[in-house]
């Protein structure tokens, strides 16, 4: 449990970095200023003055100590002697303990509580061993700022949809979602750069590539940074709006696997009511295929039995007892005659199969899967989710 807290805290520890980044580059006034992923510090930043090396710090369970930054502010220093251009923002939120620091850092504090430090139980002091004077820590002092009462990990994000919203000119909260989603990918990208040349975007070059990126960024890494009511909104927002649906081939195929057969139901009849029309006065009628994935026999049974006690009527591809799986009758017109409004797919090789039978009609794909995609397909749209239950947000 330890391992899987220190795993978390420190994913929250890197979000916490790239938002910041995101922020200092959306709130900028400079359009051709340069901002830095992992540089000399987590970011660095170009001012007028020169350059500002940011580390951030993330300890939203723990208490304010001054040993939680004196190794920080010691690798500082360290840096500083041989670069006395370089200035330091030491940017971190703690549980509590504020209180227990005096802001700006007195020359004693410093020496103290920040400098000093021990190792097998001998004492050090990095003032000392450096040969710095009293004069060399006043300069350094003056090239440092600390601010232990930066915002939450949720404030921050809530500062940086604001930023996103106003930068892009956007006229809804779900745009700042979805262009955040492009912003996280893109400083991701950033970030993983060997060369320390390519960890680097001005303001306007980071608002061209999120205007002009056609990617899928609604990936693991956004779902892992966002609330469930974001990530689903977003999700809804880029695949599900449209008022006017038209005729077309969909496929929904869902990973249910430890679902409960009641809500793979809902799902499934919200599916089907939501993508059929077959209606007389319609000229292409459609409905649904649909896939369940994970669910075993016996319940996949059970399943199919109550959604026909209900009076749906459904098409499986199978014409008869026994019978092999039969392509061309799944793929048969759903229309107000037949009162069909829903195909439901039993295999899932049976899947591209299907597809490739009726290339040449326009198709939607959508794979909802928990951690792996059940189906490889250049169409279709995989959307990661933890339980079914949060498809009825989406869609």
């Amino acid at each position: 449990m330890a391992q899987d807290r220190t795993a978390v805290d420190t994913i929250k520890g890197y979000f916490y970095q790239f938002d910041f980044y995101i922020l200092q580059i959306l709130e900028s006034q400079d359009n051709y200023k340069e901002f830095i992923i992992e540089g000399i510090e987590d970011v660095d930043i170009e001012t007028p003055l020169g350059l500002t090396a940011v580390q951030c710090k993330y300890y939203e369970g723990t208490e304010f100590n001054y040993s939680k930054i004196s190794k920080a502010v010691r690798l500082m220093l360290d840096y500083f002697v041989e670069h006395r251009d370089v200035s330091f923002f030491l940017y971190g939120h703690f549980k509590s303990g504020q209180d227990k620091i005096t802001t700006p850092i007195s020359l004693d504090i410093l020496k103290s509580k920040l400098l000093t430090y021990k190792r097998e139980n001998k004492e050090y002091k990095l003032h000392v061993e450096k040969g710095l004077s009293d004069d060399d820590l006043s300069l350094f002092l003056s090239h440092l700022k600390i601010n232990i009462g930066a915002p939450s990990i949720k404030d921050q994000l809530c500062k940086v949809y604001k930023s996103m919203k106003k930068a892009l000119e956007l006229k809804s909260d779900v745009e700042s979602y979805l262009f955040y989603a492009i912003g996280l990918n893109i400083v991701r990208e950033l970030s993983t750069s060997k060369d320390i040349g390519h960890r680097k975007i001005t303001r306007g070059k980071f608002i061209d590539k999120i205007k002009n990126t056609k990617k899928d960024c609604l990936d693991i890494w956004f779902k892992k940074r966002v609330s469930e009511d974001v990530y689903c909104a977003s999700i809804k927002r880029k695949y599900f709006t449209s008022y006017n649906i038209s005729p077309k081939e969909r496929f929904f195929i869902i990973d249910a696997t430890g679902e409960k057969i009641p809500i793979i139901k809902k799902i499934i009849q919200t599916i089907s009511n939501r993508w059929t029309d077959i209606s007389q006065r319609q000229t292409n009628p459609y409905c649904p295929y649909v896939y369940i994935h994970g669910v075993l026999p016996e319940d996949k049974l059970e399943l199919l039995k109550s959604i026909y006690n209900d009076g749906v009527v459904f098409i499986d591809g199978y014409n008869y007892l026994n019978a092999e799986f039969d392509v061309n009758s799944i793929i048969k017109s759903a229309n107000h005659r037949n009162g069909i409004v829903l195909k439901v797919i039993e295999e899932a090789d049976q899947i591209l199969k299907i597809i490739q039978t009726i290339q040449g009609k326009q198709k939607e794909i959508y794979q909802f899967y928990k951690e792996k995609e059940i189906i490889t397909c250049q169409d279709a749209i995989s959307i990661l989710i933890d339980e079914i239950d949060t498809i009825t947000k989406m869609i």
